[in-house]
């Protein structure tokens, strides 16, 4: 994405037409929104500048490659267009991490969560699926005590990713002193970076499922 963007800015100014200069800023003024709108570091987000990357790289490869006539550089964008969406499945389809299945479980998580819980902290790529919700990253207790955060609500669930945020000691002592309890309990299909992965969701006792509802069993809650 850096070298896109860096390739369509030299494309823009090189060319020096002016509805280059305009798609341009408009690519950077998507940038700055992304940095200063979002509560929290997610880096799925930069595939949304994708578009702008395909139209600003057929143009680039237009003028390198001597092609002038509007026909060819549409479809130039079209070709780098459809390279993008290309890459951008085979990026969440990796098996390290399958962004695919974090997403459709997202949405999943929200159905079973009750309504009354409006803040969930949990792994960047489940947002998709829990917009609805304030979503705060897990990363967030990696960057900084829970003491330190400033105009931030505190999550009223927790969910844990087996191999991506199980092992930070801020996010389970926070699980701890909130006496929250596993409520429910997913394996993955794919491992996340070749190993068996769970995701549990922790809840305050009050919101706690029946026991007939709680996918994590005995062991889980023990």
């Amino acid at each position: 994405l850096v070298i896109g963007l860096a390739a369509a800015a030299y494309r823009a100014i090189g060319r020096r037409i002016q509805h280059d200069r305009y798609l341009l800023v408009l690519t950077l003024l998507s940038v700055g929104c992304l940095g200063l709108l979002m509560t929290h570091n997610n880096p799925y987000y930069w595939i949304f500048l994708m578009p702008f990357i395909a139209l600003l790289g057929g143009g680039l490869i237009a003028m390198l490659g001597g092609v002038s006539s509007r026909m060819n550089l549409a479809q130039a964008a079209a070709v780098l267009l459809l390279i993008a969406l290309l890459v951008s499945f085979t990026l969440t389809a990796v098996t390290e991490q399958n962004s695919d299945e974090l997403i459709a479980l997202g949405y999943t998580l929200d159905d079973l969560l009750p309504p009354e819980i409006d803040t969930v902290a949990a792994w960047q790529i489940y947002f998709y699926g829990l917009y609805p919700r304030v979503m705060i990253s897990t990363e967030n207790f990696y960057m900084a005590p829970v003491d330190e955060w400033q105009g931030v609500k505190l999550p009223q669930a927790v969910i844990v990713t087996q191999g991506l945020d199980d092992t930070y000691e801020a996010l389970l002592a926070y699980v701890q002193a909130e006496d929250m309890q596993p409520a429910y309990c997913f394996p993955l299909r794919d491992p996340i970076y070749g190993k068996p992965s769970t995701v549990t969701v922790y809840l305050p006792p009050e919101y706690l499922p029946e026991e007939s509802a709680n996918t994590c069993g005995a062991a889980a809650a023990g």
